[in-house]
C-alpha cells in the first residue's frame, strides 16, 4: 500500500485555519497585519475577489492570535469570525453573539448605536477581566494569577488545539 500524499493546495476557495501550515509565501503581510493589530486593534482588508484577504486572515492571521504571538498585555483573543452576505450587521451581530455568549438581538441593537458598543459588548461577556477594577487590584497574586488561568481556559479551548493538530487528515489524497 502506498503512502498517502497531502495536497497542499486548496483549490479555488480560501485556505481555512486548519490549513495554515501549507498556507506559505505571505509572511510579510501577516507580520504588518499584526502589527496595525498590536498597536490600533482594528484592521480593515481590502482588494479585489481572489486576492488572498480570506486566506491570510483564517490560515495566517488567526492561527498566529490562538497561539499567543502578538505583543499585547493578555493574548486570549476572541475571533468573531463572519460572511456579510446578505444582512452585514445581522450576520455580524450573530457571530459576536455567539462568541461573547450574549443575546443576539441585544448585540445588534448595540452595534446599530455604533461601532464603538464593541467596547461595551466585550466587557460585558465572560471574557472580559477587569484588571483596574478594586477587586482585582486586592486580590492576592495567587488569586490573579487564577482568574488569568480560567480566563485563558475560556477563551483557548483545547478541543480548537486539538482540532488543529489533527484536521490534516481531512486533506489526505489516496491513489
Amino acid at each position: 500500500m502506498q503512502e498517502p500524499k497531502i495536497c497542499p493546495y486548496p483549490g479555488l476557495r480560501p485556505f481555512t485555519e486548519e490549513e495554515s501550515i501549507f498556507f506559505k509565501g505571505r509572511d510579510e503581510h501577516i507580520q504588518q497585519i499584526i502589527a496595525q493589530l498590536e498597536e490600533k486593534k482594528f484592521v480593515m482588508l481590502t482588494g479585489a475577489s481572489g486576492d488572498g484577504k480570506s486566506s491570510i486572515v483564517y490560515a495566517g492571521v488567526m492561527p498566529n492570535a490562538r497561539a499567543g504571538f502578538f505583543k499585547a498585555k493578555f493574548n486570549n483573543w476572541v475571533i468573531a469570525d463572519f460572511r456579510p452576505e446578505r444582512s452585514p450587521l445581522k450576520s455580524l451581530s450573530a457571530s459576536l453573539a455567539k462568541q461573547l455568549q450574549l443575546d443576539p438581538v441585544h448585540v445588534e441593537n448595540e452595534l446599530r448605536c455604533g461601532f464603538s458598543a464593541l467596547v461595551d459588548l466585550y466587557k460585558s461577556s465572560k471574557y472580559y477581566l477587569d484588571t483596574d477594577s478594586d477587586a482585582y487590584k486586592n486580590a492576592e497574586i495567587k488569586e490573579q494569577k487564577s482568574l488569568k488561568h480560567q480566563l485563558s481556559r475560556i477563551c483557548n479551548p483545547r478541543q480548537k488545539q486539538n482540532k488543529f493538530l489533527t484536521s490534516y487528515l481531512g486533506f489526505v489524497i489516496r491513489d
